[in-house]
């Protein structure tokens, strides 16, 4: 199959071959190719993450339909996992021309090296567009903990509960402290010792190559 996609060159040529069969299955193999250059193209300007969300997140930017672009991988997600579903034809050419739209986005704009503040813009923006339900239950999460703190701290047994939990706390730290402090000795003594015995070892060749 030819490749769809190079780093000067936008090849439409089979996403096109696959539309112009007019069929479901066209339009679905059509979309896969979309993902897959719209992947390689985020790879190839240099965009981290560990799925392209993440990595759409930190291009946000320079998409003109974030939202149209979103639904559309959505549908490709379903497309890949569910084995019985079967969107329109019509749902999938929708999701086509999104995407289409979103590699001649960021084809065309010119890559922006972020920095600290940009990079954090994206890191919201990632977990705020597609990590809605992360962020619920962290809040929640969150709340509950703040809840069994206060119940915990009025009544006498969880007084009780909460000093024996920092106590074998601070015994874990302690001990953790020491592994750390004895493990960065025995590091500093091998450096040394190692450090020693190279200085011998280009000592001896120095003076048998002064013989």
């Amino acid at each position: 199959m030819k490749d769809t996609f190079s780093e000067h060159t936008i090849e439409w040529t089979v996403v096109d071959e696959y539309t112009s069969e007019n069929t479901v299955s066209g339009m679905v193999m059509a979309l896969l190719e979309c993902f897959k250059m719209l992947t390689n193209l985020l790879n190839i300007q240099g965009y981290k993450g560990k799925n392209i969300y993440e990595k759409i997140a930190q291009a946000r930017d320079r998409f003109s339909d974030l939202a149209g672009l979103s639904t559309a991988l959505e549908l490709r997600e379903k497309i890949v996992e569910e084995n019985d579903f079967h969107p329109d034809k019509n749902i999938i050419q929708t999701a086509i021309k999104s995407i289409r739209s979103a590699i001649n986005d960021i084809s065309e704009t010119e890559v922006v090296q972020a920095g600290t503040w940009e990079k954090l813009k994206s890191f919201l923006n990632y977990y705020v567009l597609y990590q809605q339900n992360l962020l619920k239950n962290v809040l929640i999460g969150f709340v509950l903990l703040i809840i069994l703190i206060i119940v915990l701290d009025v009544s006498h047994p969880g007084q009780i509960l909460v000093d024996a939990v920092v106590k074998i706390a601070s015994g874990l730290f302690n001990v953790i402290f020491l592994v750390v402090l004895a493990g960065g000795i025995v590091l500093i003594v091998l450096f040394f010792v190692l450090n020693y015995f190279l200085k011998r070892k280009k000592k001896k060749k120095k003076d048998f190559d002064s013989i």
